[in-house]
């Protein structure tokens, strides 16, 4: 990755500050529709993740980061203070994971795809690592989000991405999209003026207008084996659900 340094700075200065907090905020509600009640699992983040995953102290958790990793920023041991507690921090390429085969029962991807210089290598090596059935979390800029549009200031540096762009990326990579969601749908400029709203328009946003939020969550379960006729096939198709992507048909072809 490029410019880790620039990036862990930017990233550290956005959650310091009170639009980052509601934004964290508003972030770990959204994954914790995904998941909750973990217990006893083995749980990686990949990307800025530490400050989500310390949700999950029932769990062996590792914070694995690409960012500048001479830094203290970004660590779970900024966030975690029991001293029962096990986790991991460490620092990645993107093509080398060091994990074993088959090791991880869950993987959450935050701040990272919209960062990444070599996407398909770092997908290769989440499947490899992730347990048969082991669930991936994906959280990414929304491409048609209000967001990509008016805060040019946060979005000028990163990828963002459609929902299409995504059901194709992990199909193409070996994993099925289960459930899908979006969060973020006011506007950070004006969240001094909408702060006693907040919750409104968020709860708002995921009844009417969950395609444009500011980021998009997609989960998705490793498959072991998908023949390549279907994986064509399926892999231009999608529809947008707040439980499922993908049609019964296509569900079917998995083989």
């Amino acid at each position: 990755m490029n410019h880790n340094k620039n990036i862990i700075l930017r990233l550290k200065d956005f959650y310091s500050g009170d639009t980052g907090q509601k934004n964290y905020n508003c972030i770990s509600n959204a994954i914790s529709t995904f998941w909750h009640n973990i217990k006893n699992e083995k749980i990686l983040g990949i990307g800025y993740t530490a400050i989500y995953l310390k949700n999950f102290l029932n769990n062996d958790i590792i914070s694995a980061s690409p960012f500048y990793p001479d830094t203290y920023s970004n660590t779970l041991k900024e966030y975690i203070i029991d001293p029962n507690a096990n986790f991991i921090d460490c620092a990645i390429e993107e093509d080398v994971l060091p994990l074993a085969n088959n090791s991880i029962n869950r993987i959450i991807l935050v701040h990272y795809l919209e960062y990444s210089t070599n996407i398909h290598l770092l997908m290769k090596e989440v499947w490899r690592i992730l347990s048969p059935g082991g669930k991936l979390l994906i959280i990414v800029p929304n491409k048609f989000s209000i967001l990509s549009y008016v805060e040019k200031d946060f979005f000028k540096t990163c990828k963002s991405f459609s929902i299409g762009q995504l059901y194709n990326l992990l199909y193409d990579h070996m994993f099925v999209p289960t459930h899908t969601s979006s969060a973020l749908f006011g506007v950070p400029n004006f969240y001094s003026t909408l702060l006693p709203f907040h919750s409104i328009i968020e709860n708002t946003g995921q009844k009417s207008l969950l395609p444009f939020g500011g980021l998009l969550l997609m989960e998705s379960t490793k498959l072991m084996y998908i023949s390549k006729r279907n994986l064509a096939n399926n892999s231009k198709k999608f529809i947008f659900n707040t439980h499922s992507l993908g049609t019964q048909n296509n569900r079917n072809n998995i083989t």
